[in-house]
């Protein structure tokens, strides 16, 4: 009994919906990562980067 919960358990997990997919969001929300990213490492500001490409991180979230 506690295996068929298990398999039901990892059967959910693994699930992959490809109806959910939006490859423009995802690319948008990737550059919106990136950019403040590469932009803190070419001016020497990897801290200031990572603070913008953080918040960029929350709003993809909202954004879908």
């Amino acid at each position: 009994m506690r295996s068929k919960a298990w398999t039901s358990f990892w059967q959910t997990v693994a699930r992959f919906d490809t109806g959910k997919l939006n490859p423009w969001l995802a690319f948008r929300n990737t550059l919106g990562i990136a950019i403040p990213l590469a932009a803190g490492v070419a001016f020497g500001a990897v801290p200031a980067g990572l603070a913008a490409a953080t918040g960029a991180l929350n709003v993809s979230f909202s954004d879908g």
